[in-house]
Order: structure tokens, then sequence, then C-alpha cells
């Protein structure tokens, strides 16, 4: 009964809080001050979404419940419940069909609250209750809110998950979901934008090396690259503008600006490639952005690093196509610095993470780097340093297996150290090995480690002459490289 009336006060407390901006899918209110398209009968929210997709220019909708009218329009300049509350669902032209694992906490008609394990479990709860159409789960209370609807949802909940009683089969197709880090198609070729803002490349079929015929990428060195739907496409940072973004045409040879994220000059922390889906941005915020190919948009509010703690190099590498994996940094604090070795895997979707811990171990400056196929991925960690009281200790020079299905670890026992070095950057994934490299002045050396080995050391593959920060595997027929 408690819970009932804390629920109900909490509804009326939100209800008139706006969204964030971001994606806004069937939100309560209508669009105002806005260019009109039509009105057509339509008898849902959802008739009335897929009319809008149908309507050229239409970016926005508003359907009105008791007329079943609905309005396409080309943009929202305002969004208002005021007059209709209620009575009036919104939302944009790009939103999907049916809501799984949106970032907020539902409040609407209540229909039970439980104490459950995780997302899948409160999903299956609401689907065997015939008047559960919406499920909140916390991660933090370990709680599963079951509504009728879900009219305002509160984004305040930075760990909330909520989704559709629908998106219970399309959660178990893609539980585990693996990528392609090697994409189908390469010839083994990894690319880089060097200090002379030129592409060179590094093929690992015949370790030869020289520079590709792309033209020169107009920002600065923090530059990654990846495919998406068979297009090249990349993303730099500019200090003085922010992170600017590109799509190669391969036909006439030159780069197309496609969006810019305006940032503060020191903001910028990472790019982490997600093959065939985009460019994720990492910032010194708890605000995700992806860069989807088209645009940049924001993906998540609840990435829980939001303080400078992420100093290079560190552990970050994809899971799935909504899931990375991060942790293992430091911070500089009064010219000492300070261990931050928290492991977490992140749904970059809702924001909601999970704490990993290793037994008897921490970490830090390690990195990672995901493996494996679907139902059987696996998380290679890579060297770094022991850590005491907070404080670096001394060297780790060994490598760990994370078995992502159980969480367990498994010491590898390879040393991934070399005669010059043994804190590496990054490590990229190809194929059944794990390819790592340094920069300096002279070039950019590159290692390969067989993880499949027992007690295979790391072995030197070659140099490309050229200073390249972030290597990237890239088509050979795309790139126009050699």
């Amino acid at each position: 009964m408690k819970a009932d009336v804390l629920l109900l006060w909490l509804f009326f407390w939100f209800h008139d809080v706006m969204a964030q901006k971001g994606l806004q899918c069937f939100v309560p209110g209508e669009c105002l001050d806005s260019q009109i398209l039509g009105a057509t009968p339509t008898n849902s929210s959802r008739e009335c979404w897929r009319h809008c997709q149908s309507v050229t220019g239409c970016t926005w909708f508003t359907f009105y419940k008791d007329s079943q009218v609905c309005t396409p329009l080309s943009g929202c300049l305002r969004l208002s419940n005021e007059k209709c509350q209620e009575n009036c669902i919104s939302g944009e032209e790009e939103c999907p069909e049916v809501q799984c694992g949106v970032h907020g906490r539902c409040y609407g008609a209540l229909e039970g609250i439980r104490k459950v394990a995780n997302a899948k479990e409160c999903a299956s709860m609401c689907g065997q209750r015939d008047e559960c159409f919406w499920n909140t789960y916390d991660p933090e209370h370990e709680s599963c809110l079951m509504t009728n609807d879900c009219p305002l949802l509160d984004r305040t909940c930075s760990n909330c998950s909520s989704s559709e009683r629908d998106c219970t089969a399309e959660m178990d197709a893609n539980i585990n979901t693996s990528i392609e880090d090697d994409p189908k198609g390469t010839s083994g070729l990894l690319m880089g934008t060097c200090l002379s803002l030129k592409q060179h490349y590094f093929n690992l079929d015949s370790n030869t090396t020289g520079k590709c015929k792309l033209p020169t990428f107009a920002v600065n060195t923090i530059v990654q690259h990846t495919m998406v739907d068979n297009v090249l496409h990349g993303c730099g940072h500019i200090p003085s503008d922010g992170v600017v973004c590109f799509k190669y045409n391969a036909d006439k040879m030159y780069w197309i600006r496609t969006d810019l994220l305006k940032i503060m000059g020191g903001s910028l922390l990472y790019l982490l490639p997600i093959p065939n889906r985009g460019i994720l941005i990492l910032i010194k915020s708890n605000i995700l952005y992806l860069y989807n190919g088209k645009k940049i948009e924001q993906v998540s509010k609840g990435f829980p690093f939001s303080t400078p703690w992420f100093q290079t190099p560190f552990c970050r590498t994809v899971i799935s196509s909504d899931e990375i994996l991060v942790g293992f940094s430091h911070q500089y604090i009064n010219r000492t610095i300070k261990a931050y070795p928290q492991l977490r895997s992140i749904n970059i979707k809702t924001g909601v993470f999970n704490n990993i811990k290793l037994p008897n171990l921490v970490l830090m400056d390690s990195v990672c780097g995901a493996f494996g196929p679907k139902g059987n991925r696996k998380v290679a960690i890579f060297g770094g340093r022991f850590v005491k009281n907070g404080k670096p200790e001394r060297d780790f020079d060994r490598t760990l297996i994370l078995d992502w299905n159980s969480k367990t670890f498994v010491a590898h026992g390879s040393s991934v150290k070399t005669s010059t070095s043994d804190i590496w950057e990054q490590t990229v994934a190809h194929r059944d090995t794990f390819l790592f490299y340094e920069s300096d002045y002279t070039g950019t050396r590159i290692y390969k480690f067989d993880i499949n080995g027992t007690e295979t050391p790391i072995s030197y593959l070659g140099v490309m002459p050229a200073t390249c920060f972030n290597l990237a595997n890239i088509p050979e027929e795309v790139a126009g490289c050699k």
C-alpha cells in the first residue's frame, strides 16, 4: 500500500517534467508553432507514426486521442502538454515502433512491483500479466515496476531501463549478440590518420605499408574510422570546434561532412568504433553520443564516469552493438596517480551498468578487447599495473581472459611485454589475434598476439612510417589502399 501511494505521488510530481533532449518517442503533449503537413484519421498513435513515415518531409507527429486525428509535422518547435495533457501523443519519425530498453522509469497505471535479478526476469514477469504492457527495471534497487501504460517517462532515474511487453522476444534474441570485430571482406588492413593528416595503412597479409589514396581528413590526430552499411565513415576532433564526422564518397573520392558535436577543447576522451553501427563518442560527461552514419545523437545519459578519471591507457571495448566494457583507469590528483580500477559493462542505450570484479586482483592502465562468436563471447585483458591502497605498485605484464557468460576470469599465461613497451594504449581484434601498436616520432610499430596460444609471446610485425594514434580494420577496396 505504501509503495502504491509513493508511486502515485511520484507520478504527479513528475507529470510536468519534460523529457530530456534526444529521441522523443510516443511522449505526452502536442507540437505547437510547427508546420502541419495534413490531418488524417487514425486509430492509434502507432498508426499515426506509420502515417508520418509515408508523408514526405514529416519528422514529427501528434496524435489526438479524443478525435482520432493524426497530424504529420515538418518539425516540433515546441512540445507542450498544457492544454491537451494525456489526450495528445507526439513523437519523432525516427522512433522505433516498439520501444525496448528506453532510458528512464515509467509512471502509469500500476500493475505491480516485484524484486527481480535482471531486466530479462522483469520483462518475463510483465509478459505473464494480462494488464501489464510496460515494465521498468531498476538495477540499483533490483526492482521491477509493471504498468498498464507509460504516459510519463522519468529520465532522472539514470540506471532505469523501460520496455514494452513486445520486447520480450527481441530481448531473448539480442542477449549476447556479437559483432564482427573484423568485418567480412577485409583483407587484413589497418588504417590510421597520422600527424600529417594523411591516411596510412599496414597490410596484415603481406606486412606492407604505405599511404592510402584517401584525401586529407581535415582534423587533428584524434581520428577513428568504421564501416556502416558498406560505407566508410570517420570522426575526428577539432580542439576549437568539437567532434566532426564525415562519410566517404568512393566514386568522387572526397569526404562529405555529416555532423558536428560541440564540446569543450579538452572534453574528448575517446572515439570507439562499433562495426556496422557507427562511432561512439566518449567525453568527460555522463552523456554518451553515437555517430550512426547520418548524424550524432545522444544515446544515453547514464554513463557512470562523468569526471576526468579516464587517462589513457584504459580498458574500452565493444561487447555487442548495444554494450561496451570500460574501466581500469586512473586520475592525476596533485601530481599523484590515483587508481580507478572499477570495470563496468554499460548498455549504451539505457546507461544501465554492472560492476565486474577481479578475484583478489586490482588493476589499472590495462587495455582489453572482446572476441568470440554469439553465445560464447570473451574479453582479453592485457597488461597494466597492480594497484595497492589506491596507488600503482608494479607492472602487470600478463593476460587474463574474462568469460562473458559466467563473468569468471582465467589466467592466459602469456606476456604482452616487449623490449620497448609493457603498457599499451589500445588493442585491435583481428581474426584469431590481437594487434598492439605504439607510436612516436619515428613511426607506428605493430605487434601481434595469438589469443589461442598458451605461452606464445607477443611478436613484432612491422612499422608504419607515420605517427598514428588510432588504428582500425578497413576493407582494402574501400579505403583505396594496397
